[in-house]
């Protein structure tokens, strides 16, 4: 690639606001790879382009551009809105780049676009410059962008702390980091127990969570976030700026209300922020939750394994809950008038509600829906359903089409602007039902993907086909789940299982016009989102094509060897993938399931601390067990960690600290899963010392201690690679994942310590209740957990 030292850039004055930011921005990143000063030109007379100019506008505002379409050096046949074209250009004597857009956000997208071409890398977390120049690289380039899928969006649910913590100059970042991958949408994806909607019904504003206690910080009502004080951190509270688990804006928050308050200040912010990048605003709400205070009016409860998250469910027969839902959307278009798309979700793990009122409504709509109705059956024959839920799961699905009709009905009359959307968490195989009993305007969505839903169809990933049948008329949008939000510490490589997904296939091959992504953790999944932001401008770009090219621009001379890295974790991603599908494994281990039912429920058996409850014995067997699935996997990190080692020293400087980030995930990642692994020797130790108890009382004592030794490094271990993890902290939802680490790390598998110490000193005759155990501080409950408190840190300070 030639270097040139002067370089302008020509920008007409009619332009928008968005090609004038593109001009700035331009400017701004060339000056920051070579020192050079790029001028920027308000002009648009064929006389001032010069040798070494970047033409920048949309045919409706530039003159120059317009001409040159005109003569058909510029080809814009087929490109529509979001479309751009880069060409180098010579004309009357002059050596210039053209970037045409489509419109004004489409030009600012060319000109980050460029930007790449010269040499920037842009992730989703933030920009990578690998190497400097000494003069600004002047690409030989001619590629026009055509968009895949119209509506590019994130769906950004606020529920894990690896996302609740996001400042607004977090979400600034976001979104700017959005628009140089060409994402076009920003969902707000709310709960029913969020602080960031307020309205009254019967008198009451919504309750915030169960307990509405300030440690909660009004955001994370589970017991999942363990305390939820950052001082009461073991490890790493030096990189939280508030006291408790929550964006800083709410620091000083006391009460619901002020919270109320402040929650719907900072979300209005949050889409000004996302709005002035040219990026539109959607909001998503669950139309049959809602908050506890106000369930009790209508003979709702808290149901199924989302009840903390979503609230309380409300059976679809009350016509309450359709007076409290337009109570809701009012207060959602009075408070933010940027909102343009509203997305009705049907909670995952939703249930049919079976009292004879609902029946009636069900059997209503199936006799509408006629034979959609079979044919989601027939689709939803999922191999690890019985019949009686599979007709469940879509009763419940009827459930939810009843209340949308009624939204729909009072939107139309209300808010006739808005554009509606179903979105169905995992549910594709419904979409005949959808389809039957929902107007053509409205737009059908699905959160799908194997790396968290399988098996729906048998020897198939998702149900493209079925999405295929529902008419073209309709808009009809995929959501790949980049990230589960269960997951710990593992770094999901998940390119190939898109291309397995058909993901791209389902977006050119069955007229999809949408995909959206829910990126829970942005930082260390970069590779995932440049994969799945390339394919929505380019066909079929494969694995190795993808991981060729991103290496190479992001590593240089190292490109070879961290391609083999990308292979290596793929490979490794793809073995806990078929496991999972054959119910053999889960993809990755995310928390100490089977450690957390050992401590939770210590019911003595044949006399105090002899072994646990039977139950969770087992299942603490059943996990122990499973987990000896991912020694395979330690010696495949162990082996990308040796090829980054290599790579390391021939990275150029501005891409090292993206392998050493790397290499700390994985090192991590396989501690974590190493310790997991040893918990099965852990059981067959305990279960040896309780087998020669009766017969030799003293070999026994002595088997236990050695049972409480294992437990105490295993605790040692846990204490080093969370204060591993803390070594690079440089994200937001890093620092979601540290807090993760203490709490599904340290918390559980300290308390795992305290009880085996308990056990070992009550059969040796010593006090055994000197460390109390806290069950609550691992125990997912309503009210917030106690504070850290007293731990015991002998093993970790030894």
């Amino acid at each position: 690639m030639k270097l040139r030292k002067n370089v302008s850039i020509m920008v007409s004055s009619k332009c928008g606001g968005k090609a004038q930011k593109a001009s700035q921005e331009l400017h701004r990143y060339i000056h920051l790879q070579s020192g050079a000063e790029a001028t920027i030109k308000q002009s648009d007379s064929n006389a001032d382009v010069t040798n070494g100019a970047i033409v920048i506008g949309t045919l409706e505002d530039s003159r120059m551009l317009r001409e040159l379409a005109e003569i058909g050096l510029l080809d814009n046949s087929d490109l529509k809105q979001d479309d751009f074209l880069i060409k180098k250009l010579q004309w009357k004597g002059s050596n210039f780049i053209a970037v045409l857009g489509m419109s004004d956000i489409a030009v600012l997208y060319g000109c980050y676009a460029l930007l790449e071409k010269m040499g920037w890398v842009f992730q989703i977390s933030k920009d990578v410059l690998p190497e400097k120049t000494d003069g600004v690289p002047w690409p030989d380039i001619d590629m026009r962008f055509q968009a895949r899928a119209q509506e590019r969006s994130f769906f950004w649910v606020v529920y894990c702390p690896d996302q609740v913590i996001c400042s607004l100059s977090e979400y600034s970042q976001l979104f700017d980091q959005m628009v140089k991958l060409r994402f076009n949408t920003f969902y707000w994806w709310d709960m029913s127990n969020s602080p960031c909607l307020d309205y009254i019904w019967r008198g009451e504003h919504p309750c915030l969570g169960y307990s509405g206690h300030p440690d909660t910080a009004y955001f994370l009502w589970r017991g999942s976030a363990g305390s939820f004080r950052t001082d009461d951190l073991k490890i790493g509270s030096r990189h939280f700026s508030s006291t408790r688990l929550l964006p800083p804006e709410f620091e000083n928050c006391q009460s619901e209300q002020e919270c109320l308050k402040k929650g719907k200040d900072f979300l209005y912010q949050i889409f000004d922020l996302a709005v002035e990048r040219g990026i539109k605003v959607g909001f998503t709400f669950d139309p049959s939750t809602c908050s506890p205070n106000h369930g009790r009016f209508m003979g709702g409860k808290p149901e199924g394994s989302f009840a903390g998250y979503e609230g309380t469910s409300i059976p679809p027969h009350r016509k309450e809950m359709h007076e409290l839902n337009e109570i809701r959307i009012k207060a959602i278009m009075d408070a933010y008038p940027q909102v343009s798309r509203l997305m009705l979700n049907f909670t995952e793990n939703s249930k049919s509600h079976e009292s004879p009122e609902d029946l009636a409504i069900y059997e209503k709509l199936i006799h509408e829906a006629g034979s959609a109705w079979d044919k989601s059956i027939e689709a939803f024959k999922i191999e690890w359903v019985k019949a009686r839920q599979v007709e469940l799961e879509l009763r419940s699905a009827l459930g939810h089409i009843h209340r949308m009709r009624k939204i729909i009905e009072y939107c139309n009359k209300n808010f006739p602007e808005l554009s509606i959307s179903a979105l169905a968490i995992g549910r594709g195989c419904a979409a005949h039902i959808f389809d039957a009993l929902l107007p053509s305007d409205i737009g059908f969505a699905d959160l799908e993907g194997a790396c968290v839903y399988f098996n729906y169809i048998k020897n198939h990933y998702l149900p493209l086909e079925i999405y295929g049948e529902v008419p073209k008329k309709r808009s009809v949008s995929i959501m790949p789940r980049l990230d589960d939000d269960a997951h710990t510490t593992g770094i999901n490589f998940h390119v190939r299982q898109f291309i397995k997904d058909g993901m791209f296939d389902g977006c050119s091959g069955i007229g999809m016009n949408g995909m959206d992504m829910q990126p829970i953790r942005p930082r260390g999944h970069e590779h995932n989102f440049r994969f799945l932001a390339e394919n929505l401008w380019e066909k079929n770009l494969g694995e190795d094509a993808f991981y060729e090219r991103y290496c190479k621009r992001l590593f240089g001379k190292a490109a070879e060897i961290m391609q083999k890295v990308y292979t290596v974790l793929e490979n490794e991603n793809e073995r806990m993938m078929s496991l999972s599908h054959e119910d053999q494994g889960y993809m990755e281990p995310c928390w100490a399931i089977g450690i957390k039912s050992f401590v939770t429920q210590p019911c003595p058996i044949n006399g105090p601390f002899c072994k646990p409850n039977r139950n969770a014995w087992a299942t603490f067997i059943d996990t122990a067990e499973k987990h000896q699935l991912y020694g395979e996997g330690i010696e495949r990190f162990k082996d990308a960690i040796f090829l980054m080692s290599q790579a390391l020293p021939l990275a150029p400087e501005g891409s090292k600290n993206e392998i050493t980030y790397l290499m700390n995930r994985v090192e991590v990642y396989k501690e974590w899963t190493s310790c997991l692994v040893d918990c099965k020797k852990f059981s067959e130790m305990y279960e040896e010392a309780f087998s020669v108890k009766q017969s030799d009382y003293q070999l026994f004592a002595n088997k236990l201690s050695e049972c409480r030794a294992f437990v105490e490094n295993l605790y040692k271990r846990q204490y080093a690679l969370v204060e591993k993890f803390s070594e690079i902290i440089d994200s937001f939802n890093d620092r979601g994942l540290l807090f993760r680490l203490n709490r599904h790390g340290l918390t559980i598998f300290g308390e795992f310590l305290t009880m085996m110490r308990h056990i070992d000193d009550f059969h040796h005759g010593r006090p055994y209740w000197q460390h109390r155990a806290d069950w609550n501080r691992v125990n997912d409950g309503g009210s917030p957990c106690v504070p850290y408190g007293q731990v015991i840190d002998e093993a970790a300070s030894s």
